[in-house]
């Protein structure tokens, strides 16, 4: 059973990504967890579920929670380079990181089917740090190869910094690539 922080982050999620499409559809209920996306909502194009997952700077596919472990291991040992900087991900490029972890929740939430919603959409949550530049985000979206799936509309999530604006954005990759900005 999902925590109620992690069932709140999808609810955010998915009414942020309803408004951002600008979908008219209203939050209905959470999904059963068994075989129902996240999140339901009802609408004027019928039901509507969605799908939430995140995706995060790590490096590792067989460690899914490796960027908590380098977060916790700098608050027991906290070190920076001469500038007073310190780089969790030391060594190794963030970007490739966070491409690794949107392509390995693709292709694990391709591979499941849902049932009840007339339309099923996945939000894929991209956890960004300050340091990541949206022109890298594009990037990692225009060449990511989407795996078959059961999804209407698959989308990237992400929270908007400094001259991008404020608040949240969205990268439709499928069926078709295009960018929502609230």
């Amino acid at each position: 059973m999902p925590s109620q922080k992690q069932l709140d982050h999808e609810e955010f999620c998915a009414k942020t990504l309803v408004s951002l499409c600008r979908e008219h559809a209203k939050f209905e209920r959470l999904g059963n967890d068994q075989t129902e996306p996240d999140i339901i909502f009802s609408g004027e194009n019928g039901s509507l579920g969605i799908e939430v997952t995140s995706a995060f700077f790590r490096g590792d596919e067989n460690d899914p929670n490796s960027h908590a472990g380098e977060a916790f291991e700098f608050a027991e040992n906290p070190t920076f380079d001469a500038q007073g900087r310190h780089e969790i991900w030391e060594g190794t490029n963030p970007y490739l990181r966070l491409e690794q972890s949107v392509k390995i929740q693709l292709e694990k939430k391709s591979s499941k089917s849902y049932q009840s919603p007339a339309r099923v959409w996945l939000c894929i949550y991209a956890e960004r740090e300050a340091l990541v530049d949206l022109s890298e985000l594009d990037t990692i979206t225009e060449r990511l190869e989407v795996p078959k799936h059961s999804f209407d509309h698959i989308f990237i999530l992400h929270q908007l910094y400094s001259g991008e604006g404020k608040g949240y954005g969205a990268i439709e990759v499928f069926p078709v690539f295009y960018k929502y900005r609230s």
